[in-house]
């Protein structure tokens, strides 16, 4: 088994999504191994969350134990905190491993948070490195 680890250092331009107050935003990080016939779900972990922050700055990091790089992908998910009622979802992003050329070297990538198919809600910025 080799180690995937990836930094969430941070997010840019969150949308603010509360109508009293300012995004509280924290990211679930998933990872599955999008298969022909079957996938394969490694989990998901949570980072911390930023009080009223829309470019919040974690700087956090997260390992997953996998077999390779080969078919996986990352998903970013953003959410809003609130307090007595559902989280409301920021968006997200997916990032298929096998095609960033990621190394033992931490590879930074930005990717954009997509809100819906139309609206975009600000940039993510993770390090990402594998450990076979």
């Amino acid at each position: 088994m080799g180690v995937l680890k990836v930094k969430l250092v941070k997010a840019t331009h969150l949308a603010d999504t509360d109508f009293i107050g300012k995004t509280d935003p924290y990211v679930k990080i998933g990872l599955e191994q999008d298969n022909v016939f079957r996938d394969h779900d490694y989990g998901f972990q949570v980072s911390s969350k930023k009080k009223n922050d829309v470019n919040p700055v974690w700087n956090e990091d997260f390992t997953f134990n996998i077999p390779t790089l080969d078919n996986m992908v990352l998903s970013l998910n953003v959410f809003d905190e609130d307090i007595g009622s559902r989280d409301d979802k920021c968006g997200n992003c997916k990032i298929k491993l096998e095609h960033e050329g990621i190394s033992a070297s931490p590879k930074r990538i930005e990717k954009t948070i997509d809100r819906n198919l139309l609206r975009k809600n600000g940039m993510i910025i993770v390090e990402i490195s594998y450990h076979p």
